[in-house]
């Protein structure tokens, strides 16, 4: 956790992450499998989670202002509203959850 800097999180295995920040990006690579719960919160900046594609998540993707977007991954979509994305992949096992006021926000396969 950071008010002001960028946090990267690279080939990480874990079962529960909490990366917030109030001015900044964040990135991370999640290797899996995912069991737990996963959280990025930024108030102004990008956030941009890569996790395996064959992941178990239901995840809550969303930003105020902002590009949001879900790639290589199969999922079942439960919403798509105009900044906000709820999806499940796989059994739905761990949770995942991305979000920033001013900044794009992205879920994608590593």
């Amino acid at each position: 956790e950071t008010t002001t800097g960028n946090i990267a999180l690279w080939s990480v295995k874990t079962d529960n992450i909490y990366a917030s920040t109030v001015t900044g990006d964040v990135s991370a690579n999640l290797n899996g499998p995912l069991i737990g719960s996963y959280v990025f919160r930024a108030t102004t900046g990008n956030i941009n989670v890569l996790i395996p594609a064959n992941s178990s998540v239901s995840f809550y993707i969303a930003t105020t202002t902002g590009s949001i977007g879900v790639s290589g991954i199969p999922y079942n979509m439960i919403s798509n509203q105009n900044q906000l994305i709820k999806g499940v992949a796989g059994s739905g096992m761990a949770s995942l959850s991305e979000t920033t006021t001013s900044g794009n926000v992205f879920l994608r396969a590593n």
